[in-house]
């Protein structure tokens, strides 16, 4: 039986959005980086009072991530993170419009690709995961062959909306060489485009369900649902992983960074052990450049079972009251 089409109206909505954002590639996607600063803090200023939400729940995190730094500083960083959103979307539009300028803008450090394209020669399999976060530019970071020199695959979630999903596509795979897996299970694309020798970068610094297999394991110092996915499969293939971000210059150029695990994912003894170490990475990371991270996201949003009555309250006001089962062995 064929999907139901969508409704008139529903046709009509996406295609005006597809109009709006046709518009805006045209009025803002060919700005210079200093033009761009002085929209982003135009547009900040417009929209600060609908962002109210998500500034609640930015400074929510920020609290969690940095009780050392004052309010007065967490203020300061909520505001610098959101114009970095604000450049970022004009810069997914100047990609939109002008895709050939991805490998101009995206640059590769000396010894990048020596350091995160090894794979591991005893195993069977000659790929690499790449584990990398909402930082900086992750949709650049899906142009696995632009940073390892050979074919990849990315995962990524799916928008409600057709005509996003199209645009994202767009961006992601400008150079041709980049697969899709939908995030949707994800677990067997992952694992047949490794086994075909294709390198696969995804991000997991979001909720994962329990009821879906995710795992508590402490970040910032506070239990957060994290998958186990990559860390389950690097360790059966016996590959690496890398720990990479993207990272947003002045000039408006992006530069790869990475942050080395402890030591090869093969040789962790269970996959909390590695998917625990992939955060830290991640908190490294982020404690360098906070300002380009992702902070009004709900990472903190499930409460484990056996936490205490004084650790509920170091939770953030968005949590959700229900609890879910943690084994001890999944918070070191």
């Amino acid at each position: 039986m064929s999907a139901a089409r969508p409704s008139i109206f529903r046709r009509l909505g996406e295609k005006s959005i597809l109009f709006l954002v046709k518009l805006a590639t045209l009025l803002w996607g060919n700005l210079s980086p200093a033009s761009q600063r002085r929209w982003a803090r135009l547009f900040l200023f417009l929209s600060r009072p609908l962002l109210r939400r998500q500034r609640k729940v930015a400074l929510a995190n920020l609290a969690i991530a940095f009780p050392q730094k004052s309010q007065k500083e967490r203020n300061a960083l909520e505001k610098k993170m959101f114009l970095h959103f604000i450049t970022l979307g004009l810069d997914w539009l100047h990609f939109l419009r002008f895709p050939q300028d991805v490998p101009r803008r995206l640059i590769i450090p000396t010894g990048f690709r020596e350091r995160c394209t090894t794979p591991n020669p005893d195993s069977p399999c000659p790929s690499v995961l790449y584990c990398t976060l909402h930082q900086g530019n992750w949709e650049l970071e899906a142009h696995i062959s632009l940073l390892t020199g050979s074919p990849g695959s990315v995962v990524v979630a799916r928008f409600h909306l057709e005509c996003l999903n199209q645009l994202a596509e767009r961006l992601r795979t400008a150079d041709d060489q980049t697969q899709i897996i939908p995030a949707e299970g994800a677990a067997l694309g992952v694992y047949r485009a490794l086994k075909e020798g294709r390198n696969v970068g995804l991000l997991i610094d979001q909720n994962v369900s329990p009821r879906h297999g995710g795992i508590f394991l402490k970040f910032f110092g506070l239990p957060a649902v994290t998958s186990p996915m990559p860390a389950a499969i690097a360790r059966r293939l016996r590959i690496p992983i890398y720990v990479v971000s993207c990272l947003r210059q002045p000039d408006g150029t992006y530069v790869m960074e990475q942050e080395p695990l402890p030591q090869p994912a093969w040789t962790y003894p269970s996959d909390e052990a590695l998917t625990a170490h992939i955060l830290q990475a991640y908190e490294a990371m982020i404690r360098r450049h906070p300002e380009q991270y992702l902070w009004f996201y709900p990472r903190w949003k499930y409460l484990p079972a056996n936490v205490s009555p004084e650790g509920v309250a170091q939770f953030p006001f968005y949590a959700i009251p229900k609890r879910y089962p943690c084994p001890e062995s999944q918070l070191p």
